[in-house]
């Protein structure tokens, strides 16, 4: 895929907006990252072509959900009230998902601080995006996944289905997102990243 600096600087709001919609507890205002989030993709995918566009969506459809389904079975095994149902002592080599909370923070946090941060071209960060939109819809429309492989939906028409914001308030996000995000750090993050 092609991409240049505004691209990356739109898929750098992209990750932000995720990352603050999961971790806000109020819902009306994750609901308005969201709404960044649905803003900044479609900038970005209106300077994509289209086979690049649909590439992009692939991975994040089917990498994902993929990612995301390893991270909720890491949280459910962190549930105080899961059992693991076998006897430790039988296993000398189970550890009681002791190193599960690492997991879930190199995906969930550093992962996700490091694809918002990337300069270059490169299709990981969807595996992050997509889990992250995967959790946020389960928060705002629990349902989502009924039919989701079989009918080969897709995350971002599923978020876009859930605000449906108008014209006239996409513009307005695309107005506010600069301020929201840091209008220094949208219009030269490229630009200063050191190159690889």
């Amino acid at each position: 895929m092609k991409v240049d600096g505004e691209d990356v600087n739109w898929s750098r709001v992209e990750g932000l907006a995720l990352r603050r919609a999961y971790l806000e507890v109020d819902d009306a205002a994750a609901r308005e990252y969201l709404k960044d989030f649905v803003v900044a993709r479609h900038i970005k995918r209106g300077k994509l072509s289209d086979a690049a566009a649909a590439a992009e969506s692939h991975i994040a459809d089917s990498e994902g959900p993929a990612s995301y389904v390893s991270l909720r079975t890491a949280l459910l095994l962190k549930d105080p009230e899961y059992g693991p149902g076998i006897d430790p002592t039988k296993d000398p080599f189970f550890y009681g998902f002791s190193h599960v909370d690492g997991y879930i923070d190199n995906v969930m946090r550093k992962g996700m601080e490091f694809a918002s941060s990337m300069t270059q071209d490169d299709q990981r960060i969807y595996y992050f995006y997509g889990a992250y939109q995967c959790f946020l819809l389960d928060r705002f429309s629990p349902d989502w996944k009924r039919g989701f492989l079989e009918k080969r939906k897709d995350l971002d028409i599923m978020m876009a289905d859930l605000l449906r914001l108008t014209s006239a308030e996409k513009e307005q996000i695309a107005h506010r997102i600069p301020t929201r995000y840091g209008d220094d750090d949208l219009s030269s993050f490229h630009e200063k990243a050191p190159k690889m």
